[in-house]
This record gives C-alpha cells, structure tokens and sequence, in this order.
C-alpha cells in the first residue's frame, strides 16, 4: 500500500500502480499536484535517472552505487492505492 514517497528516501524499488490513483506534488508550493498516476502507470525510474545524473554515477554502473541513489520526487496516494513493486536488484538483472 501507498500513501507517500518523498524527496531523498532512499531509492529501493520501482512501483507499479495496480489500485487507485497518486500524483508528483511540489512539497514547496503547497503539495501542488503536477502529474497523476492511475492504475497500471509506474514510477520509480526517474528517481533512479535522476539520482544518477546528480552524483554522476555512470549509467552502466548504477546499482553498484546503489546507497547513494535517493527519490528526486514526492509522490503521495490520492485514495487507497494498492501496487507491485520491482526491487533494483531485479531491475538490474533484467538488462
């Protein structure tokens, strides 16, 4: 179940969206929803992009650098939410 990601939580898996509806807010502008998630959208990944760019961690190499990988979004359920989850590591594996 769902009910908040936020900025710099630790990155661990990626979610699938299988129940219910969430958005990315702007904590700073008074949680502004700017995009919404439905069932069967995913999120996650661009957490993993971002972090990367930011600490310049080579693309390839990612999961060896998995401790430094932190959430660039806050997402937050809009109703009860229910999702699937892919772990790193499993993401990973699937290269």
């Amino acid at each position: 179940q769902i009910t908040s990601i936020y900025v710099g939580d630790p990155i661990k898996e990626i979610f699938f969206l299988s129940k219910g509806s969430c958005s990315f807010v702007i904590p700073s502008c008074h949680w502004h929803k700017f995009v919404n998630i439905e069932k069967g959208d995913f999120f996650g990944v661009l957490d993993i992009v971002g972090s990367v760019i930011k600490h310049k961690l080579k693309m390839t190499k990612w999961i060896d650098s998995k401790s430094h990988l932190r959430r660039i979004f806050t997402v937050i359920a809009n109703e009860e939410c229910e999702s699937l989850y892919l772990s790193l590591e499993s993401l990973y594996k699937m290269d």
